[in-house]
């Protein structure tokens, strides 16, 4: 999820991959695959990562002349997929379609036995969509925006606040406890096996509000079902124009809060900067028809390709961060 600051041991680790990503030359962009490229997806069909990686084969295939197939290689929440591409030959034919949950959050929270090394062994290509997450309520909460639910929670302890997630681990749940840690609040977590029964329980009282993605939930919006007390990345979304974002609640502590999931391209750890250049090339182009730009904005998504060194240094700075969160909140996934 975007956001935070890089600490020392980030900045070192950053230029490690800023010496990896070089900046590309002006015939760095001339490789071409020579067969069928695998598009490793670790999560099921129809979720975020899957949808991007199928919305972005076929401007794919028109720029490099050979088809992406999506292959959704599942389990372990993308940990499978994740260690397949890592072993894989670094000659651009095998990439992953990663979210920021797999390719950060996993590692961070898994600390004593992490599955993979996202910094060590993945080459970044780029960033091609943020998400921003959405604070969803039961219809029936007392507030109406972040500011209340920050001083509902205050008065209330925590007991009068239930949180629901995806899971343990999730984007849901960590920002739940990011949100408690740096405004002081108590909310209790309380786990689901996908976002479709948290929202279920939101909109049926059994819990207080649900932290997704937009599209998760938007239809029980329209439908008068939730409410929407605000949304976590820094601008407003396009598609609910209307609701303010955390940084305008006036919490002081909110007042640069900017947190959002992500998709991005990665490929083998010792892939060629020529092949990293041209595979980002190709990105942007297929990001670049306005019809490809629509189906990502609305899913809820925000597109753009990023350079890989800035997918690079984002990794690195939110390993850091979620590091920490899960640390304070005594949060682990092993």
């Amino acid at each position: 999820m975007t956001t935070g600051r890089a600490g020392t041991w980030a900045k070192a680790a950053i230029a490690v991959l800023g010496a990896l990503c070089l900046s590309p030359s002006a015939g760095a962009q001339d490789w071409r695959p020579n067969r069928n490229v695998r598009f490793v997806v670790g999560l099921p069909p129809g979720g975020m990562a899957d949808v991007t990686a199928r919305l972005l084969g076929p401007g794919l295939r028109d720029a490099l002349g050979q088809t992406f197939i999506v292959e959704n290689l599942t389990g372990a929440t993308g940990t499978i997929a994740a260690q397949a591409v890592a072993g894989a030959a670094p000659d651009g034919h095998t990439l992953m379609l990663a979210l920021d949950a797999t390719l950060v959050i996993v590692p961070a929270l898994r600390r004593a036995q992490a599955p993979f090394d996202p910094v060590k062994q993945f080459t970044p290509v780029a960033r091609v969509i943020e998400a921003p997450l959405v604070i969803f309520a039961n219809k029936d909460f007392p507030g109406n925006n972040v500011a209340d639910l920050v001083r509902i929670a205050k008065a209330g302890s925590g007991a009068n606040v239930f949180y629901g997630s995806a899971g343990t681990g999730s984007s849901g749940h960590l920002l739940g406890e990011y949100l408690k840690q740096i405004t002081g609040v108590e909310m209790t977590h309380v786990p689901y096996r996908g976002a479709a029964e948290a929202l279920q329980d939101t909109v049926g009282g059994k819990i207080t509000l649900m932290l997704a993605s937009a599209a998760s939930g938007m239809e029980l919006y329209k439908a008068g079902r939730l409410k929407i007390l605000g949304v976590t990345s820094h601008a407003r979304m396009s598609q609910l124009p209307d609701v303010p974002t955390a940084a305008e609640s006036g919490v002081p502590a909110l007042k640069d809060f900017d947190i959002q999931g992500w998709a991005g391209v990665f490929a083998p750890t010792g892939t060629p900067e020529p092949v990293v250049a041209s595979l980002n090339a190709a990105l942007k182009k297929a990001m670049a028809p306005p019809d490809v730009a629509a189906k990502f904005t609305a899913q809820g998504f925000t597109p753009g390709v990023t350079s890989p060194q800035e997918l690079a240094a984002q990794t690195v700075r939110e390993l850091e961060l979620w590091r920490k969160v899960g640390r304070d909140g005594n949060i682990n996934l092993e």
